[in-house]
């Protein structure tokens, strides 16, 4: 429509002074639309911006859960090896005993971690059904400690 407006305006005789208003009147709407059209960018870039931060979010959202996640896992893993690592020791210690006691060529007393004989320890105070059923699994020690020695067992 301005096209159309200046070919009429063009076409008609002017004076010098309507023609300066004209020609500031054009440069005006040419600086409004070049306005228009940054401020249409700027509106993109912001509606842009906020699906971008939207997005962010919800990454942080997500990632935070499989942190929390993880670090319950952690913890879980850690209490389980410091358990085993606490039977690992009561282990070491029954054996320790047992090989002390056979080199000196004394047997498994009845009252000590192991009975001669079936290899069944006996409860003691503190110790639930879990621990007894893992030792059960350590074999009793040799009737003829002297028997044993120097034989491979897979």
């Amino acid at each position: 429509m301005l096209t159309e407006t200046k070919g009429l305006i063009d076409a008609m005789p002017i004076s010098d002074e309507l023609a300066g208003s004209l020609k500031r009147i054009e440069a005006m709407l040419d600086r409004l639309e070049a306005a228009s059209e940054r401020r249409l960018r700027q509106d993109q870039m912001r509606s842009d911006a906020a699906a971008e931060l939207r997005l962010l979010q919800e990454d942080r959202s997500r990632l935070a859960l499989e942190l929390d996640a993880a670090l319950a896992r952690n913890e879980a893993l850690a209490e389980a090896q410091a358990e085993v690592s606490a039977r690992l020791q009561s282990v070491g210690d029954s054996l320790q005993l047992i090989l002390t006691r056979t080199e000196s060529g004394m047997e498994p007393e009845a009252d000590g971690p192991f009975v001669a004989g079936d290899g069944e320890r006996p409860q003691s105070d503190g110790e639930d059904e879990t621990h007894r059923r893992h030792d059960d699994d350590i074999p009793a020690p040799a009737a003829d400690p002297a028997a044993t020695r120097g034989q491979h067992h897979d």
